[in-house]
């Protein structure tokens, strides 16, 4: 199939691509999953971001990573106990979007409970501690610091917030949380630069980013773990 082709069929599609094909002259089922990633000025919600901060909520969003992680080697450099959904393609529909094709991972409810969320979190370090792995950590070509985040998301959104009287009058957060917390996180809010320097000058190792039950699948056949969703994999 041609990248052209690929690409009118993507656009015409949800998530899921099923059918038969014909394989050493049998007709065999195929399931493949299609998930297509874009820029974040691609959405609705970012219409209501200010104007004066539009490019920096833009370039804060890192949508390229996942596509560049599946074009890379990383399947075989993950430690044994992990592996990651087989790609069979990454095509670029256009400057602000792509789509990647993906093996339908067949999973089997499980039940998360400590001994399951210990292996995971064992599995987790080996990652980040992986010398094999550790060449991939900058794959997703996007520069990321804690600065980047507290300049970023804490200074233009979640600090305005927390100052806001009429927030904490809301009946849902007035009920649940009292003014001491407010004023516990006003106070780490002042201190937030002291904080992300300290952070900063700590080694950083390879992290998923977003490695939680969702992310982690777990396949009929096994206890392992299947990673999905890489986008935010970088280095921490």
């Amino acid at each position: 199939m041609d990248q052209t082709r690929a690409e009118e069929l993507v656009r015409r599609l949800a998530t899921a691509l099923r059918g038969t094909a014909r394989y050493d002259d049998e007709v065999r089922p195929f399931s493949l999953f299609v998930k297509q990633v874009q820029s974040w000025e691609r959405s609705e919600t970012f219409a209501q971001v200010p104007e004066e901060i539009r490019e920096l909520a833009a370039t804060g969003f890192p949508w390229r990573i996942e596509p560049l992680v599946y074009r890379s080697d990383l399947a075989s450099r993950l430690p044994e106990g992990l592996s990651m959904p087989r790609s069979f393609g990454v095509f670029d529909l256009d400057e602000l979007s792509a789509a990647v094709w993906l093996e339908d991972v067949p999973i089997r409810d499980t039940t998360w409970d400590l001994a399951r969320y210990e292996r995971a979190a064992y599995l987790l370090g080996r990652l980040a501690g992986s010398p094999r792995v550790a060449p991939l950590a900058g794959v997703g070509e996007f520069d990321w610091t804690p600065a980047t985040y507290i300049e970023g998301r804490l200074t233009h959104q979640v600090f305005p917030m927390l100052r806001l009287d009429e927030l904490w009058q809301h009946p849902l957060i007035a009920g649940a949380f009292d003014p001491e917390l407010r004023g516990r996180l006003l106070a780490a809010a002042d201190k937030v630069w002291e904080y992300g320097n300290e952070l900063m000058a700590l080694p950083t190792a390879t992290g998923h980013g977003d490695a939680c039950p969702g992310n982690l699948l777990v396949r009929p056949d096994t206890d392992d773990f299947t990673l999905i969703d890489f986008g935010f994999w970088m280095s921490f």
